[in-house]
């Protein structure tokens, strides 16, 4: 339907995560990455991997243009994956998103398709 997809993420034949486009809007060629891992597959570079493999085929493929990434600035975790593809920091969003009643500051990571082709 061209609205993204998301792929599931197996790890000693378990399924341990998820990986995806939550937001794809082909008209503007960018679209926005999520992505959730379990704890006992932390630490193996699995979401950098599943994520790398999702930006190559949305640039490659696709024909996007523009991706980002959200992360709770609190989640130095999940930051790791957009810095090790090499992302740039673009933004912090001030009490953007809500957490068990709390607002949380979230920094938008963004990968352009020509930024991408340099550097692999």
């Amino acid at each position: 339907a061209g609205l993204g997809y998301q792929i599931g993420i197996w790890w000693q034949d378990m399924l341990v995560g998820v990986a995806g486009f939550h937001s794809w809007e082909a008209r503007h060629k960018r679209a926005a990455l999520g992505y959730w891992l379990a704890e006992r597959a932390e630490g193996h570079g699995i979401m950098t991997e599943a994520v790398r493999a999702l930006v190559e085929d949305a640039f490659s493929n696709q024909g996007m243009h523009r991706l980002e990434i959200r992360t709770a600035t609190a989640n130095i975790r999940s930051q790791g994956v957009p810095r090790r593809l090499c992302f740039t920091k673009e933004a912090i969003l001030a009490e953007a998103e809500w957490l068990r009643g709390e607002p949380l500051d979230i920094i938008v990571f963004r990968l352009l398709a020509p930024e991408w082709r340099e550097d692999q």
